[in-house]
């Protein structure tokens, strides 16, 4: 049965991937209403009540709360309509402010990847450019980005080179050049080893991430181990110029073990050096029903990938038919929290797009919350990412009487959702599908998808900009009071933070490294904004590293991490 396999994305690209650009500041403003507190930055009400710890290292923000208070403004073509299919888009916001949006498309008559870079928060881009160096008679597929530091990206993708039917995983690196005002690529590296006789290149669905320490890594699906799929992980030290051992994630045995199509991200609320990994990835181990469905896995590495949780972790809680993730669909919120988007089509009723929480790093997971109603889902997982604090973002595309894509928020890391919302604008009745979402460093939401508007020719690429609205905020049970917000995070030179305490609770701005030196002590207002930048305005210069942020009232001490790149 070699080569009798099912991946998400090979379905006719009738749902893509994803892409998502565009980024509007709001600006500051407060408010208050019956013993709620209304915060600028969040959007949400807030009760008075003392702020709790979650984790030992850091203090939460409070549970924000449901979030629906996002709208979304006109989207945005990210190239030219060329007559090219450009699908499976996917985006990344740098810390300068610079997006960068990669996808496939087929302009030369063989699918190449693409991209573009915005600089003013995605209302127009740049032209585009190829990222990939295979030769032109070779495709190449399913990109992934991460961002590196230093104004750098990298992308990972699959293609055939080699020959034949052969795929392989190939990374790239993309350097900011000032001068020419555009990313310059690298030569391509292949990331996976050649295998054994039996798998000339079956290694395929790249996932990619990278920490604030340099460590970049990728998962993808691997061939090696015989007629069936594993999950591989391997990680660079070097910027991608070199990678270390190969390490296997999936510990399937038994009858026909099929592993596929990776989600891999890091804890970037971690302080451990180096943070946890998180990947969740379809998995075909067991018989249901009388036949052999997916299912979602996950496994958690603190190590660097060297190890992995063993016996890997099912997910899903329900267990008819197809449960499925897709990529960018794990995450992490700053309570501890960790969080999985799935698809369910379990034959009972409409299919639907789910969320799964663990409190326990993973080894166990809560019953699943359905995000899709009253919109069916798509054949694509939700996509989801993390916010500030313990938002939640999730995007989909859905079906209600045509294909749209859909978003909803929380705000509680996935206790309460808000209200579903549309995001794209197209009222031409066009198939809008594959989107992908991201959060801006203000914790606005963007999202890219792929659509087929009439008069453009074939699929094009769309970003979509988050804008809160303050008339949608639907009050949060068990909020606290006060916020504590700062971005870019990380910073580099400055950051810019915004809090907001009871007017009648007057506070304290402290920012202390992880020796506990005091880097700004000085009084705050009880709603008030500072750019922050080590050595001025008093404070003591900081090397680049961890710093916690502490704003200390009567009510309680909101505290948060802020890392300095150097």
């Amino acid at each position: 049965m070699k080569k009798t396999r099912w991946f998400l994305r090979t379905s006719g690209f009738r749902a893509a991937r994803r892409f998502a650009v565009l980024a509007l500041w709001v600006g500051f403003f407060c408010a208050t209403a019956q013993g709620f507190s209304f915060d600028p930055v969040t959007n949400t009400w807030r009760a008075v009540e003392s702020v709790a710890p979650t984790r030992p290292d850091v203090w939460d923000d409070g549970g924000a709360g449901v979030r629906a208070s996002w709208t979304f403004g006109p989207n945005v073509r990210v190239h030219p309509a060329d007559g090219a299919q450009h699908v499976w888009p996917n985006l990344v916001s740098l810390p300068d402010g610079k997006l960068y949006a990669a996808w496939m498309d087929d302009r030369t008559g063989t699918y190449k990847i693409y991209g573009a870079v915005s600089t003013d928060r995605g209302l127009t881009w740049q032209a585009d450019q190829r990222i990939d160096d295979a030769a032109p008679a070779a495709m190449s597929r399913f990109v992934s980005l991460a961002v590196l530091g230093d104004g750098r990206i990298g992308a990972v993708w699959e293609d055939v080179r080699t020959g034949g039917w052969n795929w392989n995983v190939f990374f790239s690196r993309g350097v900011w050049n000032p001068g020419l005002g555009a990313f310059v690529w690298s030569s391509s590296i292949r990331v996976n080893t050649t295998g054994g006789s039996t798998s000339a290149g079956d290694y395929m669905h790249p996932s990619l991430a990278a920490d604030r320490f340099g460590r970049i890594s990728a998962a993808w699906t691997d061939w090696r181990d015989g007629v069936f799929y594993q999950i591989y992980f391997r990680s660079s030290t070097d910027g991608g110029t070199t990678w270390g051992n190969e390490v296997r994630i999936s510990d399937q045995i038994g009858y026909q073990p099929v592993a596929g199509d990776p989600s891999l991200a890091v804890d970037m609320f971690d302080n451990s050096d180096p943070p946890a990994l998180l990947c969740t990835w379809n998995d075909w181990r067991g018989n249901v029903g009388g036949g052999r469905y997916p299912e979602v896995y996950f496994a958690r590495s603190t190590d660097g990938g060297v190890s992995w949780t063993i016996p890997n972790v099912r997910v899903n809680d329900i267990t008819d038919y197809y449960q499925q993730v897709a990529m960018r669909v794990v995450t992490a919120t700053l309570s501890g929290v960790l969080a999985i988007g799935w698809f369910n089509d379990d034959f009972s009723g409409p299919s639907e797009m789910r969320v799964s929480r663990s409190t326990n790093d993973g080894m166990t997971w809560s019953a699943s919350t359905a995000l899709s109603e009253p919109v069916t889902g798509g054949g694509v997982p939700v996509n989801l990412t993390g916010g500030i604090g313990n938002d939640l973002l999730a995007s989909w595309m859905g079906y209600a009487g045509d294909w749209n894509v859909y978003f909803r928020a929380s705000g509680d890391a996935g206790v309460g959702w808000g209200s579903v919302v549309r995001v794209d604008d197209d009222a031409t009745g066009a198939a809008t599908y594959n989107p992908i979402i991201i959060a801006l460093p203000d914790g606005n939401p963007m999202v890219a998808l792929q659509d087929t508007r009439p008069g453009l020719a074939a699929y094009n690429i769309w970003v979509a900009p988050g804008i809160r609205d303050p008339a949608l905020v639907e009050p949060a049970a068990g909020s606290t009071a006060g916020s504590l917000w700062i971005a870019p995070n990380p910073a580099r030179g400055a950051a810019v933070l915004r809090w907001m305490v009871p007017a009648t609770d007057p506070a304290h701005l402290r920012i202390v490294d992880i020796t506990g030196r005091i880097m700004l002590d000085e009084p705050a207002p009880a709603a008030g904004d500072m750019i922050w930048r080590p050595g001025a305005r008093g404070s003591a210069p900081a090397a680049a590293g961890i710093y916690y942020v502490l704003l200390a009232g009567q009510s309680g001490t909101l505290r948060t991490r802020l890392t300095l790149l150097p």
